[in-house]
């Protein structure tokens, strides 16, 4: 299983290709820090995270680039409201952070759920097509993005010193609360989905109350408004993009909140000793991806590992040619923590090879060396 999914990743990773083209492991933590400098207030920690915890972050962010720059300015907007929440009232954002931080967690595991099992849209039949497409759309909205948006919501709320009760907003209309964000934020953008300008949240009731159908091999759509009921007619192309923008939708709201928490991870993680890890959901396919990034970041590929309670093992190679490889191989050793966090194994092995394949070093230690350092209730984000 682990195996397979390192295979996966390497398929669709873009870090061995920057290697390819001469980029070096210097390079890319430039280029993360570059891209999130302007973002960050904090910069101390970006350079700390850049080639650990961000390097998701900054992989999506390249695919945002890539496939619509223009919705990277979105980014700020979101971010202008946690952080203009957390200059009228610092505690209590946090506070509202933490409080949605568990919520957050279940929905990104529900999202390895969802890539784990989404076949290839352009492949399939009409009628597929659209059984498919219907239900990514529904699970992103109310699976994904549903809880995301309620916290916007909530810090929008402290930003214009408006009522907070949690209650209200738990329980708050997915509709009103896009509404309520559109007139009071910068993110209509995000909430209005083109050709037609149908909503964010009038797209998750034609999901899930099954308004879509194929009448002359046409698809047409329905939501009811104010009473009424609209009706629309999309092409195949059409609905592929609103899928896109959707699923675009989540992934620039998940990227701001991911550099809001190392903004101020510090804060963060104080309130989360306190919540524990309990009611906090982190996928393997997470961690495990977050474990492989930051390898490949740092200029290594992972070739085999073996996770065990008793010994976990880790086979890296160098992806680039060096005249010394002794400080690449003390570079190499750095990943025993990475991969206590990963596994939790009683005893923990890197084997280090160097670009031509040869065994260069193998480091071990005892996860006894790790566990004095932590603190009960210590929760790894």
């Amino acid at each position: 299983m682990i195996k397979r999914k390192i295979e996966e990743f390497d398929e669709h990773s873009p870090l061995s290709h920057f290697y390819e083209f001469g980029t070096s492991p210097g390079d890319i933590k430039e280029l993360i820090i570059e891209s999130f400098s302007p973002y960050f207030s904090n910069k101390k920690n970006l350079e700390i995270y850049a080639t650990s915890d961000l390097v998701n972050n900054w992989l999506s962010y390249v695919t945002v680039y890539k496939d619509s720059p223009d919705s990277l300015e979105c980014i700020q907007y979101i971010l202008d409201i946690f952080n203009d929440a957390k200059k009228v009232n610092f505690n209590q954002t946090i506070e509202a952070y933490l409080h949605w931080f568990p919520d957050i967690s279940h929905s990104m595991s529900r999202f390895w759920s969802l890539v784990n099992h989404q076949p290839a849209l352009k492949d399939l039949c009409l009628e597929d097509f659209l059984e498919i497409s219907m239900d990514t759309i529904g699970k992103t909205i109310e699976g994904l993005s549903k809880n995301f948006i309620l916290l916007l919501l909530h810090l929008n709320r402290i930003k214009r010193n408006k009522d907070c009760g949690i209650n209200e907003i738990r329980t708050k209309d997915l509709g009103n609360a896009v509404d309520e964000l559109i007139n009071t934020s910068n993110l209509k953008e995000l909430f209005i989905i083109p050709p037609n300008k149908t909503r964010l949240n009038q797209w998750r009731n034609i999901a899930y109350h099954h308004n879509a159908k194929i009448v002359n091999n046409e698809m047409i759509f329905s939501y009811k408004q104010n009473k009424n009921y609209i009706n629309f007619q999309l092409s195949r192309e059409e609905l592929f993009n609103i899928v896109k923008k959707i699923v675009l939708t989540f992934r620039l709201i998940r990227i701001a909140e991911m550099i809001f928490c190392f903004d101020n991870l510090n804060s963060i993680q104080k309130g989360l000793r306190n919540i524990g890890s309990s009611t906090i959901n982190i996928r393997k396919e997470a961690k495990l991806i977050d474990f492989y990034s930051s390898i490949g970041s740092q200029g290594f590929k992972v070739t085999d590992i073996e996770i065990d309670e008793g010994q976990s093992t880790l086979k890296i190679i160098d992806m680039q040619l060096y005249s010394d490889y002794t400080k690449r191989g003390a570079h190499a050793s750095q990943f025993l923590y990475s991969l206590w966090l990963y596994s939790s194994s009683k005893n923990l092995v890197i084997e280090y090879h160097t670009f031509s394949g040869e065994k260069f070093l193998t480091s071990e230690i005892s996860s006894v060396s790790f566990e004095r350092w932590f603190a009960p209730g210590f929760v790894d984000i």
